[in-house]
């Protein structure tokens, strides 16, 4: 198989492309002198294929635009050459899923200037492995920012325990998270022929290819929690999976989902002795400016993340993504949530949660990792002082079978 053929599209094909998408992001290449046919164009498609399944080549800028325009699941990254990227540019640079553009040319000082000006603009390159290096970095933080999560006021709380509402008119995404953990964690199939299952759709959904190849051979050598830490597909996949309820993707993902799930819980009872002080974790997050105000409603209530929640016990750690977003871009709000845990106010297996340095395919970044649909009591939301688009929010694990 060609794996440039399978995966690139060009204006003719993106609507079945922005059906299949199962990343987080999906790259536009706009270059008058592109063509696929040429060994040199071919390979520098196919390295950018190892990050990036779903690729949508056009030749004028104004192609694009239409295709632009109705992306609303997916962040965009854009590489264009520096002559159209400076008329393009003026067009795009305000879109709200677009988080990235890169200039490929071959005069990097004839551009620079202009493109300084531009935010959402990470440099002027000559290379596409230089272009990559910056790409593996910039979907890692998008995966990270991708996440589901709800947010339930004090008023909603008081409804229900007052009878005013039901449960079954809370925030769609809360209550599917539910259904969706209590239902597959109750099945018992075979791991053997659900992996092969999930191979295979991966191969249907356009997983670069290098990636899933390496998913494939060495899944039995590590353990979930491993495989999820890494950086390859399976994180963001998940996460998107979990934020637009991708039903199907999340049945195909869902034995590793029990997987993971289960070993985080042998780990919170083995841990448990380690647990009697209170501690703090954080977590950074870029926030859209509507949730951030549904963030602002759910002071005294409660916020669920729908997920999987990796944090850290380090404050520098956490930080790192956020600052890049405030960086790029004025559309989105910088959270550093300060979770306190404090196991001796909720009982045990409420929610389990586990320090996963030993097990994790990172190394040294003092990461705790909840199962997901944790929810937590949100207690402060209060502005930094360094920078008036970050809030710092305190958050308490709670018991959330109990708090509606």
């Amino acid at each position: 198989m060609n794996p440039t053929a399978a995966h690139t599209t060009t204006s003719s094909n993106t609507s079945q492309s922005r059906r299949r998408n199962v990343q987080n992001y999906s790259l536009i290449w706009v270059d008058g002198t592109i063509d696929k046919s040429e060994d040199e164009w071919k390979n520098n498609i196919e390295i950018v294929e190892d990050i990036i399944s779903d690729i949508n080549i056009f030749k004028k800028p104004e192609e694009c635009i239409p295709l632009l325009n109705t992306i609303n699941m997916e962040k965009i990254l854009v590489i264009t050459s520096g002559f159209l990227g400076e008329i393009l540019v003026r067009d795009i640079h305000n879109l709200l899923q677009l988080d990235a553009i890169y200039i490929l040319c071959g005069n990097a000082a004839r551009h620079k200037a202009w493109a300084e000006n531009w935010s959402k603009i990470q440099g002027v390159f000559t290379s596409i492995n230089d272009i990559c290096d910056s790409l593996k970095k910039v979907v890692h933080q998008i995966d990270h920012n991708e996440i589901s999560i709800s947010f339930i006021s004090n008023q909603t709380i008081m409804e229900i325990a007052s009878g005013q509402r039901n449960l079954d008119q809370l925030e769609l995404s809360y209550m599917y998270s539910v259904l969706f953990k209590e239902i597959i964690l109750e099945i018992d199939d075979a791991d053997l022929e659900s992996f092969n299952k999930l191979i295979e759709y991966c191969h249907q959904q356009k997983v670069p290819e290098s990636q899933l190849a390496y998913f494939h051979h060495e899944y039995h050598r590590q353990s979930p929690i491993w495989w999820y830490t890494k950086d390859l597909f399976i994180y963001g996949m998940l996460n998107k999976a979990l934020r637009t309820f991708n039903v199907e993707c999340m049945l195909k993902m869902g034995f590793f989902i029990r997987k993971l799930h289960q070993q985080i819980e042998q780990l919170y009872y083995k841990q448990l002795d380690d647990y009697r002080e209170s501690f703090t974790v954080y977590r950074d997050q870029a926030l859209s400016q509507q949730n951030f105000q549904k963030l602002l409603t759910a002071k005294d209530g409660l916020l669920s993340f729908n997920s999987f929640l990796l944090a850290s016990k380090n404050r520098k750690v956490s930080m790192s993504f956020v600052e890049d977003s405030l960086r790029k871009t004025t559309d989105t709000v910088g959270i550093l949530f300060i979770i306190t845990i404090n196991q001796k106010q909720i009982s045990t297996s409420t929610t389990p949660f586990a320090m996963i340095d030993d097990y994790s395919a990172i190394c040294g970044e003092q990461h705790i990792l909840f199962t997901m649909h944790t929810v937590f009591h949100v207690s402060e939301i209060t502005p930094t002082v360094s920078n008036n688009r970050l809030w710092e929010v305190s958050l308490t694990l709670t018991q959330s079978h109990k708090s509606l």
